[in-house]
């Protein structure tokens, strides 16, 4: 059983991480995506990678950009509002992975 621990949460989301099998649950607006270590990586990447493309659109309101889900035939179409939102969630929980680990290598305890 998961035993999952909330590294990120807002009205858009979360990013939420088993301490035992180390799987990501990613939801934003009505999808959750289920990940590994280094699909939740590849998907932060490539959210960082179409942000940078697409930045200065932000008042384009078409739904231009895909993310992968890792499911066959599926993707999340975002706007660049939404994938800006988006990437809020992936960056503090990302931040706080960095702080989980900067404790665990101090020899403390996070919980």
């Amino acid at each position: 059983m998961c035993n999952h621990k909330v590294l990120a949460h807002n009205r858009n989301g979360y990013v939420i991480r088993c301490a035992g099998c180390k799987h990501f649950q990613v939801a934003f607006g009505t999808t959750v995506l289920c990940l590994s270590q280094s699909q939740y990586n590849d998907l932060a990447l490539h959210m960082r990678d179409q942000f940078s493309l697409y930045k200065y659109d932000e008042k384009d309101m078409r739904k231009i950009i895909h993310l992968p889900t890792y499911c066959e035939h599926a993707f999340m179409v975002l706007n660049v509002k939404e994938l800006k939102r988006f990437l809020v969630l992936v960056n503090e929980a990302d931040m706080m992975m960095e702080v989980q680990s900067l404790l665990i290598n101090k020899g403390l305890s996070f919980n």
